[in-house]
């Protein structure tokens, strides 16, 4: 789990990160990586990297080393901008990273079936030990069908991306149906689960691509520093987790600047419990 912080007042701002770092899908853990670096050359803008360490298969320190170049002396003057900049750079043809937009696809939807999986395998064995004998067909078609309609009706509540189109839900059906209906059966399929709840975990995968839900699935991107007419130092966090039709999926999480009436913050990032003690005397969840 990272720890970051960044630290700002009317006269500077400061980023510090640990080394730690997630690979993936979280089964590699390193803790000798740098996830702190100049996103400028030339000016003074930082950028922090949290939770997963790639970006469609490529290491974030590769993607910033080659935005850097590319980004030369040019100047923004907002930070806001050189974020929507960045994000433009991420669809880049010449990066080729909607090349990887099939094996993002399967991840995201694999590491979804596999979660609502284990649901279902833990719930029936809580069942089965308060019991204390074996499920009926139909006791386990029922519990299968309650997490699976908790599921469905849960992702519905999400919003959605307000840069991802309702067309890519279409583009999705088209491309990778079949493909999610083999994944479904694979992880799925052993289970005892009606034709009707088999259905709505089909159309359960396009969801995951629309709506602001991220799971653990995602990178943290951390912003900061000075834009060219911005005379105190600002900063913009956001989630980011792949391409897909063209467009990137990411959502705004946090957006700082120091004013006249705010002249200074302390903003944790990933795991912020600890920072929140340290500040406050206490942890936050405590209350």
């Amino acid at each position: 789990m990272s720890a970051e912080i960044v630290v700002m007042n009317k006269g500077a701002i400061a980023l510090a990160a640990d080394s730690a770092v997630t690979i993936g899908n979280g089964s590699r853990i390193y803790n000798t990586s740098n996830k702190l670096f100049m996103l400028s050359k030339y000016h003074p803008i930082g950028i922090m990297i949290y939770n997963n360490a790639d970006f469609m298969g490529v290491p974030w320190e590769v993607i910033i080393k080659i935005y850097r170049k590319r980004l030369g002396d040019v100047k923004f003057d907002t930070i806001k901008e050189y974020c929507q900049h960045f994000i433009e750079f991420l669809n880049n043809e010449d990066l080729q990273l909607h090349t990887c937009e099939e094996e993002y696809v399967k991840d995201i939807t694999l590491n979804y079936l596999f979660m609502l999986k284990d649901e279902i395998i833990n719930t029936i064995k809580l069942k089965i030990n308060e019991v204390e004998r074996e499920l009926t067909d139909e006791e386990q078609i029922e519990i299968s069908s309650n997490i699976i309609n908790r599921h469905h009706e849960s992702l519905n509540t999400y919003e959605n991306i307000v840069n991802i189109t309702a067309d890519t839900v279409d583009y999705i059906i088209r491309h990778y149906n079949q493909k999610t209906e083999d994944w479904v059966k694979q992880i799925i399929g052993s289970f005892l689960i009606s034709n009707k709840d088999f259905g709505k975990i089909l159309t359960m995968p396009a969801q995951l691509f629309i709506k602001n839900f991220f799971g653990n699935m995602y990178s943290g991107i951390v912003i900061a520093g000075f834009g060219e007419k911005e005379i105190f130092p600002a900063l913009i966090s956001f989630k980011i987790q792949g391409i897909i039709n063209k467009k990137v999926k990411y959502v705004l999480d946090n957006e700082k600047n120091i004013s006249l009436e705010s002249n200074f913050d302390i903003i944790p990032f990933a795991q912020t419990d600890v920072v929140n003690t340290f500040i406050r005397g206490f942890d936050t969840n405590y209350i």
